[in-house]
């Protein structure tokens, strides 16, 4: 048993192994085909950027997926509220960028769009 009390078919927990093997290794190859040789490897600080946003936001997606089903276990199924709540919380975020989103939106409204 893992989490939450759950068990894993062997199936799940290889393709789960076969999926994290074959993202890394296409993570790795993919560095030295853009530039032009596997000959060049390299320390990239934006490529390990890049895929620390990926590990964490499939990170909280994981955390995000546990808590649901603790709620759900403790309150009920109400999936319409959950998917208000979900989609709603998000929404604060895109303030941070606000200049933008309001340029795009009056060129989206625009006549000549």
């Amino acid at each position: 048993k893992l989490l939450l009390g759950k068990q894993y078919s062997f199936g799940q927990v290889s393709a789960v192994v076969l999926l994290t093997a074959g993202v890394v290794t296409a993570t790795l190859f993919s560095k030295s085909s853009k530039k032009g040789g596997a000959g060049e490897q390299g320390f990239d600080p934006v490529m390990l950027f890049g895929v620390g946003l990926c590990s964490a936001s499939t990170l909280a997606m994981a955390c995000l997926g546990n808590c649901q089903e603790l709620v759900f276990r403790k309150y009920g199924k109400h999936y319409d509220e959950v998917l208000l709540y979900m989609h709603a919380a998000g929404l604060p975020l895109y303030l941070i960028d606000y200049s933008t989103l309001k340029e795009h939106m009056s060129f989206w409204l625009s006549p000549d769009a």
